[in-house]
């Protein structure tokens, strides 16, 4: 039976994200559980899920699901590329590296590797995927200004990762994390406040962190 979790105010404990996850990537199979996907059926959202976890691989693994044995049995080259060009497409401006892709991607980036070619840059050559990106929108300042722009539609002075991505926020958590270290120092250095949703006695955030 499907548990019904309630928005993100609630305090989730971990065995009922991973069970809901497990329960997804069950309906799904054999097509690969993607953020996008989870986003979809889930109870809960994928940025919960990295918030808590860690990276999209790290939340598969923590579920059962293993990201490098499932992808060489059951993920078909043309998912693999597929869900590459997806986390291209999230990461906007921001350069689609090995750690990004894992981050956000179905698999460990060693996979693709072992699957397309000797280095990542074979990986984005098949991929089709250009190897250089424009870093302007993703200087510190850009990337600041993103996060009041987004704080100001809300009409507030404290904001979480889920309001951000919720809300029209352009980035995902990788150029927060290369540039500041954390959610919570990117927040405090755009001069705002790190929300800390009511019924948590830790915020996801504060894990993310």
């Amino acid at each position: 039976m499907r548990f019904e979790l309630k928005p993100s105010q609630a305090k989730y404990s971990d065995q009922e994200l991973l069970a809901d996850i497990q329960r997804v990537a069950a309906e799904c199979a054999p097509t690969p559980l993607t953020q996008k996907i989870y986003d979809a059926r889930g109870s809960a959202s994928s940025t919960t899920l990295r918030s808590r976890f860690g990276n999209w691989a790290t939340v598969l693994r923590k579920a059962g699901i293993s990201t490098l044995a499932a992808a060489r049995v059951h993920y078909t080259d043309q998912q693999l590329l597929d869900d590459l060009r997806r986390v291209n497409q999230e990461l906007g401006d921001s350069p689609l590296t090995p750690s990004a892709y894992e981050d956000m991607g179905v698999c460990q980036a060693r996979v693709l590797v072992r699957r397309f070619g000797s280095s990542w840059l074979d990986v984005l050559r098949v991929a089709g995927i250009a190897t250089t990106r424009c870093p302007t929108r993703t200087e510190p300042e850009g990337l600041l200004s993103d996060i009041r722009a987004v704080a100001t539609r809300l009409g507030t002075k404290a904001i979480t990762f889920d309001d951000y991505a919720n809300n029209g926020g352009r980035f995902s958590t990788v150029p927060f994390r290369r540039h500041f270290g954390s959610w919570r120092n990117a927040v405090e250095a755009a001069g705002l406040e790190l929300r800390r949703p009511l019924l948590r006695r830790i915020a996801d955030e504060e894990l993310f962190a």
